[in-house]
């Protein structure tokens, strides 16, 4: 197996570059990614998060005679007390560097902003009375989204009431804990020590929650985390050691130029493995499939603001776009691949209807409607095509990707729609 596996551009993240996802892609997107990676989910897309888990739980446990009762709603309010100086730090980091779309939001971060108002310079705990909205709906966060996965990745074992960490756990917490000041953070935070928030600069530097250079010593760990699940998972996974055991270096399609080769390569690189081949292809269906009906939908979003107006595309642009679909017969490709999935079956569906529709104009109406029934409780776009709620595209992004269209076409928009499938 690679050293970068996990620490590639194409980690399994729950994220379509430039899009909000209107026409509720992400669900199929999740069942397609569990085939290779089952225990990643929409919640638990940033691994560097089990770090964050492990180091509060070890912690907790050290002050404790015995060991945390996982359902006891003190062990959620006291973690999510430790948890509030980590969410802090990374939505200070957010907020030094807003251009950088690579910098990661923390879970609840509206409610952390709250907590470091403008101009304030430190905080210390007993500052958060227990009535503040961040004690609020305690099971929304680090604690709540990744204890399922951190189980099945073998960093915490629950046995009764009891949650403690497993071997691989401890390594974690350790190496966290001996590569940064987190642990003297937790401790001073947890005395009610004043912190200052130009002390947490270091700490954030470099245990941000999707970092650039990750220590050698934890990839280790996440290896042996794969290779122990591949070996725990071999009957119902058969096909993940051949998978992770060939996989070539993602790394070098992360540029606009080279993604293009990503799935071609990919299917010549397993091209002997047959359930893997079709499982890629029918990745490669969707990714491209999706980010058409992606793209097509948020340009008439964007086009129905009066202020673009005067750029707006004639119908022949939607039409090349859709027809490029139409002549791949990818709707009845979809079919054949994976039919006894529920996702992808219904999905395909969605497709088969579509492939009748000769046009854009007949097919948006169908469109709309996978739209309506996605986002029934505030649907981005109305049926006659007039903005029903603003704000929901970002504008400068999307005229980027309107330019790069003109000089590249389809390579553009599978580039800036595409998905991180591993």
């Amino acid at each position: 197996m690679k050293e970068n596996l996990y620490f590639s551009n194409y980690y399994s993240a729950n994220t379509f570059s430039a899009s909000l996802d209107p026409l509720g892609f992400r669900k199929t997107y999740m069942t397609l990614s569990n085939l290779f990676f089952p225990q990643f989910t929409v919640l638990t897309n940033f691994p560097r998060y089990h770090n964050v888990l492990v180091s509060i739980i070890g912690s907790l446990n050290e002050h404790k005679s015995r060991k945390q009762n996982l359902d006891n709603k003190r062990l959620n309010f006291q973690f999510r007390q430790t948890e509030i100086i980590w969410g802090i730090a990374q939505t200070i980091h957010k907020n030094c560097n807003e251009d950088n779309q690579n910098i990661i939001s923390p879970i609840n971060i509206i409610k952390y902003q709250q907590l470091i108002s403008q101009g304030k310079k430190y905080i210390k705990l007993s500052e958060i009375k227990n009535n503040n909205p961040i004690y609020t709906f305690l099971n929304y966060g680090t604690l709540g989204f990744y204890v399922n996965p951190s189980e099945k990745w073998g960093f915490i074992r629950r046995y009764n009431d009891t949650i403690d960490l497993t071997e691989n756990g401890e390594l974690l917490s350790e190496l966290f804990n001996k590569n940064n000041i987190w642990k003297t953070i937790i401790s001073d935070w947890r005395k009610n020590k004043q912190i200052k928030f130009a002390e947490l600069e270091n700490f954030i530097q470099i245990s941000s929650i999707n970092p650039l250079n990750i220590p050698m010593k934890e990839k280790k760990i996440w290896k042996k985390v794969f290779e122990d699940f591949i070996d725990c998972n071999k009957e119902s996974y058969p096909y993940l050691k051949i998978f992770w055991g060939k996989l070539p270096d993602t790394g070098q399609y992360d540029t606009y130029d080279n993604y293009k080769g990503f799935f071609a390569d990919l299917l010549i690189n397993y091209k002997d493995e047959k359930t893997i081949k079709n499982y890629l292809r029918l990745h490669q269906i969707f990714e491209e499939i999706a980010a058409s009906l992606n793209f097509l939908f948020e340009m008439e979003y964007f086009f129905s603001n009066p202020v673009n107006l005067k750029s707006r595309y004639n119908a022949e642009k939607f039409e090349e776009i859709y027809k490029n679909l139409l002549n791949k017969n990818y709707f009845d490709e979809c079919q054949t691949l994976d039919p006894e999935n529920k996702f992808i079956y219904d999905l395909s569906n969605f497709f088969a209807l579509l492939s009748k529709k000769t046009s854009w104009v007949q097919a948006f109406d169908e469109v709309w409607e996978r739209h309506y029934n996605c986002k029934a409780d505030g649907i981005f776009l109305n049926k006659n095509k007039t903005i029903n709620l603003r704000g929901q595209l970002n504008e400068v992004e999307f005229k980027k990707i309107l330019k790069d269209f003109e000089v590249d076409n389809f390579k553009a928009i599978f580039f800036h729609y595409k998905q991180n499938w591993h």
